[in-house]
């Protein structure tokens, strides 16, 4: 495919939901191959690429996947390597859910009584190389995709915080060959503190 063709023409595809798995690998591989392919066929058995131009990862397959036309042109120009990545290190919510991801694993751990193991992980998908994912962590046992997410209360509901991250949480258990996913939010309310648990479960690509 020639670096010429037209964002649109090249990204824009829209699907339904993130269970059209063929669909989205398909997408996924044409954004990576589009742009910097050598790049990444030079890379050894193994090795991960950290510029996140040479690959798809897990927040690029909620873009991929949104309604968002603005921000999926913008990834197909950072892929391509006109524009750089938008620069999160003055975004608030960011931030507070890096911060709070130690508590938030370790507040899994004495709730459910299982550990989690290989924190920030970096995976490239067995079979198509170009797919890779900067995991959580994984839960042991059973070796589920573990994911911490922190949202403001006024903003959260179970189900919309599951939709939210259902591309990202799919494409992470593709690329980690997990058949389950368990997405651990932190948020704040003015009763108290609120802790939910959501088990997601892998599409027929796992």
């Amino acid at each position: 495919m020639s670096y010429q063709k037209d964002a649109k023409s090249c990204v824009v595809r829209r699907f339904p939901c993130y269970g059209v798995s063929k669909a989205y690998t398909g997408t996924a591989t044409i954004l990576a191959d589009e742009f910097h392919p050598s790049r990444f066929q030079g890379a050894a058995d193994g090795e991960i690429v950290l510029d996140r131009r040479y690959f798809i990862g897990g927040s690029d397959a909620r873009v991929i996947m949104g309604n968002d036309e603005t921000n999926l042109i913008r990834l197909w120009r950072v892929k391509r390597g006109e524009i750089e990545p938008e620069d999160l290190s003055g975004n608030l919510i960011v931030q507070l859910g890096t911060v709070t991801e130690d508590l938030n694993r370790r507040w899994y751990e004495r709730n459910t009584g299982h550990a989690i193991k290989d924190m920030q992980r970096r995976i490239q998908h067995p079979v198509i190389k170009r797919m890779a994912a900067t995991l959580d962590g994984r839960v042991d046992p059973g070796g589920a995709a573990f994911e911490a997410k922190f949202v403001l209360p006024w903003t959260f509901s179970e189900e919309a915080a599951a939709e939210k991250h259902m591309a990202q949480l799919q494409h992470n258990m593709w690329v980690a060959n997990a058949r389950s996913a368990g997405l651990s939010i932190i948020t704040g309310a003015a009763n108290g503190s609120k802790w939910p648990l959501t088990p997601i479960r892998c599409t027929s690509i796992c």
